[in-house]
């Protein structure tokens, strides 16, 4: 081997932070048959990373591509560093290509920077499209982060954009997750409700993913027996009050969201499942009056709901005995004698 090509001349070539020194080490090794690595390479994209220049970042890209390691030298270039540099998404695209401009423009919105390049990052995705963009969205719904609520939210409107029906199950998941992080870190009393538009952006994509039948069928018609009303106590927790409702909230933001689209429960069984999804409020038990009564006592319901459910009628009555004896039966905690109270009530409702 002469001199020009021994191992040491070409780590110096390899090594070196001129993209010109790099491309003719490359040509060295090829010529006499050495094989590179990522590993050879990154002490040079790591140089073109840090040089805070979007020009180097995409030197360092081609070049590794023609090296044969454009996927893994994209990997080491994708960082938060990089996104500090890379602030304009059209600009990756435009220059990197589609192919290669998907991971950058991922990163772009787990790093959660600017707001406004990280929406630019989506829409650059959505434009782009393709099956493997879809299952990028997808995984970027559950970020490493517990608390990066940003990517889920920017990944939930690239998917509903997208229309692809795979991403449902797990826009499904993402609500669930969500909804379970609103009672843990408590919004209503440290966030004023602030933080609860990114279940509206992963339900907007629900519903522009699947029909609202199949919402309805997957999310409301169980609540009235699966909801557990237990619960509902005010408590004195860290110095605020505040009530606990049943253990999941998505049931309440799909019915809401279905509400605003001008759905409206029709069957009694969708009245039903509606109001238990809309616990504690009984407007729709009470806007139904008597007729709410047979359905109630009739279907398998959780005792609580039913018992509250019942309640609800009797606000319009006048204060009497009757009405007294009528409620000491349906606060009961036997559902048999909150059932009888039940049919006790249609028959006062009735006169």
């Amino acid at each position: 081997m002469t001199e020009d090509t021994s191992p040491e001349n070409l780590r110096k070539f390899l090594e070196s932070d001129d993209p010109a020194l790099v491309r003719m080490g490359l040509s060295m090794a090829k010529a006499v048959g050495v094989e590179i690595t990522i590993k050879d390479l990154e002490r040079f994209l790591k140089s073109m990373l840090f040089s805070d220049s979007f020009e180097a970042i995409k030197t360092g890209i081609m070049l590794a591509d023609e090296a044969g390691f454009g996927d893994e030298a994209l990997n080491i270039l994708c960082s938060r560093h990089s996104c500090e540099v890379i602030d304009d998404p059209v600009l990756v695209r435009k220059e990197l290509g589609d192919e290669k401009a998907i991971k950058v423009l991922a990163q772009m919105i787990e790093w959660g920077g600017d707001e406004e390049a990280r929406d630019s990052a989506v829409e650059q995705l959505v434009d782009i499209g393709g099956k493997y963009v879809v299952e990028l969205l997808i995984g970027l719904l559950t970020p490493d982060e517990q608390d990066a609520y940003w990517i889920t939210e920017s990944a939930a409107i690239g998917l509903g954009r997208l229309g692809d029906k795979r991403a449902v199950e797990s826009l499904m998941g993402a609500l669930t997750d969500e909804c379970d992080r609103e009672g843990e870190w408590n919004y209503e009393t440290n966030f004023s409700n602030e933080m609860r538009f990114i279940q509206d952006d992963i339900i907007s994509a629900l519903i522009n993913l699947e029909t609202r039948d199949n919402l309805v069928a997957h999310y409301l018609m169980d609540c009235h027996i699966v909801i557990d009303c237990s619960e509902l106590i005010e408590r004195l927790e860290y110095g605020y009050q505040f009530e606990k409702g049943p253990a999941t909230r998505e049931e309440e933001y799909i019915a809401m969201e279905l509400e605003s689209q001008g759905w409206k429960p029709q069957t009694d069984e969708e009245k039903i499942a509606y109001c238990a999804a809309m616990y504690p409020d009984f407007s729709t038990i009470i806007e139904w009056g008597s007729g709410a009564i047979s359905p109630l006592i009739s279907m398998e319901i959780d005792t609580v709901f039913l018992s509250e459910a019942l309640i609800a009628l009797t606000k319009e009555l006048e204060d009497s005995k009757e009405k007294d004896n009528v409620t000491k039966f349906l606060k009961d905690k036997d559902p048999a004698l909150v059932r009888m109270g039940g049919s006790m009530l249609k028959a006062i409702l009735k006169k």
